[in-house]
């Protein structure tokens, strides 16, 4: 039993040595955790970061065209336009707009017509008289808050209209002390139908004031722009 006892004592010293001359394993390092896949990834693998969405250009159309983009209204001529002295095809030219000229509209008309100041010296033109006039079917490029510019009621070709600088009262007959029919104040404008030396008739329903009467004024307040030199001769 001794012998046994001390023999497997001397194999378990054995055993021991070995194991100690042995090299030790190399450590394994530790795996880092899986993070979450991208919930947006239909792989799982993490897709790339968004990005932010770039603005999209409002093209602008040529003869006719309306921007709705932000910014000071802009008329461009894309091409030599004419313009009017008012906005009717029949008015009178003023001159040519030349490519790549641009300006800043201050009126529409509701058939579509722009009209801006030409920046010649018009002393005695006032409101719309000082606009002239394009075609948006003409070629031109609108930029800008266009739909922001107001919209006026313009005077047709071919009249002439006198535009009070101050108050003129309209009276039922040449005559001072007259029953008046109305009052035409500063960017008022109506038709001159006739006149005399003294006096001139006018017919308020041609014009903007909104209203149909017939009247006359002393001549020595018109102040006329259009075709005036011809008017008929009127006898108080």
């Amino acid at each position: 039993m001794q012998t046994q006892v001390a023999q497997q004592a001397t194999q378990l010293s054995e055993l021991k040595e070995q194991t100690e001359a042995q090299p030790s394993a190399t450590p394994v390092p530790p795996v880092p955790p899986t993070e979450k896949a991208d919930q947006g990834s239909p792989t799982g693998v993490p897709g790339p970061a968004p990005t932010a969405a770039e603005p999209v250009p409002v093209a602008t159309e040529v003869g006719g065209g309306e921007a709705i983009d932000s910014g000071p209204c802009e008329l461009i001529a894309v091409d030599e336009v004419t313009v009017y002295e008012r906005p009717h095809t029949t008015a009178a030219v003023f001159g040519t707009m030349a490519t790549g000229f641009r300006v800043q509209p201050e009126a529409r008309t509701a058939d579509d017509w722009w009209g801006f100041e030409p920046g010649v010296a018009q002393a005695a033109n006032v409101g719309v008289f000082r606009l002239r006039w394009v075609q948006q079917t003409a070629p031109i490029r609108l930029e800008g808050s266009c739909g922001e510019v107001s919209e006026v009621v313009p005077p047709p070709p071919g009249v002439c209209f006198t535009m009070p600088m101050e108050d003129v009262l309209l009276l039922a007959s040449p005559n001072p002390s007259a029953e008046v029919m109305a009052t035409l104040t500063l960017g008022d404008y109506a038709a001159v139908v006739g006149r005399s030396d003294s006096w001139a008739m006018l017919d308020l329903s041609v014009g903007n004031t909104a209203q149909d009467v017939v009247g006359w004024i002393p001549a020595a307040t018109l102040n006329m722009n259009g075709p005036c030199d011809s008017l008929p001769a009127v006898e108080p």
